[in-house]
């Protein structure tokens, strides 16, 4: 074959392919509005590479007269699309979800572009740059204009909650649902053994005694200290009306010894070593004295109904700390509809509840991070308090 046919040929189908590229932009454009196809755009990546080259082509002015026509003729954007200040917000509403808060630090690896916006908002709101709707859509969200460190008080309070959740006040150095507290909590301890620059009162040091703080920690080597019945069972009662069952999970690390009091109690009561004050005592809180057995499908239903009435959606997050096993239901629904596995039934019963098959990219964000259901809204938005507007300067 001679090279001038081969190179022809070689045109013809390179022609070929860009039609067949811009017909796909066009459904795209159709579909989403705009031809701002993303690089990593999941159903059909290699049409968000051609979009990339084709205003690469156009900068170095080698897309000819027809081509660049063609794609003007659809709207096509030859900048590359910006991220809006709306948009950063979105993101920025979505990192609350999911951190509990609006301080995006600048060594987050994950959100570095997020971070230098939430400084940049900063600094322009000092210089008067930001406009009244953005102010108040910052405020909106509880967004702090000046960083400050949580006060002696405000942890204080953080530590009464923690302890009337897992009855005691010695909260691990790894606890990740609070890492701050943990470090305050050890920082008290070094600061009234003054081996530290922290200081601590007097009226400070009463206080935290006053909620049973231990100021030594109790070594491996030293006997545990014992518990009495009543003081567990008044445990039991806090985390009852805490997770709203007495099923103490044995995943749960706040409260690993009133988990094996609870299943000490059911060893007793079978064995009868049990008083009948004591099986009262249990039975008046709803004491389980069988471990929690495999959960119908109905009985879950009942219990996603209960959780819609108190937050008026069935979006469970996947670690739902009240109920973890709900949250993984739920999400296990979705799956097995999504592969045809769910019966006509049990996909009526969900759809009676206004149950969701898909969900927005912010609730799966916020459920791959165990954000809790009491922090999310019907419509995916953070529940807030709008504080009033702070002083400029």
């Amino acid at each position: 074959m001679p090279k001038a046919k081969k190179l022809k040929d070689k045109s013809r189908r390179q022609d070929e392919s860009w039609e067949i590229k811009l017909k796909e932009l066009k459904e795209y454009k159709d579909k989403n509005g705009d031809t701002n196809v993303p690089s990593k755009y999941k159903d059909n990546p290699q049409l968000g590479n051609w979009v990339k080259s084709q205003r690469t082509a156009y900068k170095k002015v080698k897309l000819s007269k027809e081509r660049i026509e063609c794609l003007q003729g659809i709207g096509f954007s030859w900048a590359a699309p910006l991220v809006g200040w709306d948009e950063r917000l979105e993101e920025l509403k979505a990192y609350k979800l999911l951190n509990g808060n609006c301080n995006v630090s600048s060594k987050d690896r994950n959100n570095p572009q997020l971070a230098s916006w939430v400084d940049y908002q900063r600094q322009s709101y000092k210089k008067g740059k930001l406009s009244s709707e953005q102010i108040e859509s910052m405020i909106g969200i509880g967004f702090e204009w000046t960083l400050r460190k949580l006060d002696w008080d405000g942890r204080f309070i953080e530590l009464k909650e923690y302890k009337q959740v897992s009855g005691h006040c010695n909260v691990p150095r790894n606890y990740k649902a609070n890492p701050q507290l943990a470090t305050w909590v050890t920082n008290q301890r070094r600061a009234k053994k003054k081996t530290s620059n922290a200081k601590i009162s007097q009226e400070q040091i009463k206080r935290l005694e006053d909620i049973g703080f231990e100021w030594e920690l109790r070594s491996s080597r030293q006997p545990a200290q014992k518990v009495s019945w009543e003081e567990r069972f008044e445990q039991l009662k806090v985390y009852k009306e805490e997770h709203k069952n007495c099923n103490v999970s044995s995943k749960d690390k706040a409260n690993p010894q009133l988990m094996k009091w609870a299943s000490n109690q059911r060893t007793k009561y079978k064995k009868g070593k049990l008083s009948s004050k004591q099986i009262n005592s249990l039975n008046g809180i709803g004491f389980k004295w069988e471990s929690s057995k495999v959960v119908g499908w109905n009985e879950r239903l009942e219990e996603l109904k209960e959780y819609k009435d108190k937050n008026r959606h069935c979006n469970v997050p996947q670690h739902y700390k009240t109920n973890p096993q709900l949250g993984s239901w739920v999400m296990n629904q979705r799956a097995e509809y999504k592969n045809g596995k769910l019966s006509p039934e049990n996909i009526k019963s969900l759809n009676g509840i206004g149950f969701k098959w898909v969900i927005s990219r912010v609730y799966k964000q916020a459920q791959e991070e165990g954000v809790d259901a009491e922090n999310l809204s019907s419509t995916g938005e953070t529940q807030i308090t709008i504080p009033s507007l702070p002083p400029l300067g």
